[in-house]
């Protein structure tokens, strides 16, 4: 498999929260590039190539009147980045 070309500009960033030392959260941007590769091996169409996928996204608070605040409060849970990256990605995919 080789590199044949890597875009110079992401096509996107992925907002997400990450730990700072001192025990702090900062928000980032995670840049996602479209690159060309060969040789990939029968059967597989794309790769996605990351290092480090441990930031936290957070999910939207839902609020209603259906349901007791003790229930809301279970159901509200931050994911982890590498969990919801690869769905985003793969929406992406169909730019190109």
């Amino acid at each position: 498999m080789k590199i044949m070309k890597l875009n110079d500009q992401p096509v996107e960033q992925y907002d997400y929260l990450n730990s700072i030392p001192g025990g702090e959260v900062a928000e980032a941007q995670l840049p996602i590039y479209h690159g060309t590769v060969s040789g990939l091996p029968e059967g597989v169409d794309a790769l996605i190539v990351a290092s480090d996928l441990q930031g936290i996204v957070p999910v939207p608070r839902m609020e209603t009147h259906t349901i007791t605040a003790d229930a809301a409060a279970e159901s509200d849970m931050d994911l982890l980045l590498g969990v919801v990256l690869p769905a985003h990605v793969q929406l992406l995919s169909c730019l190109f």
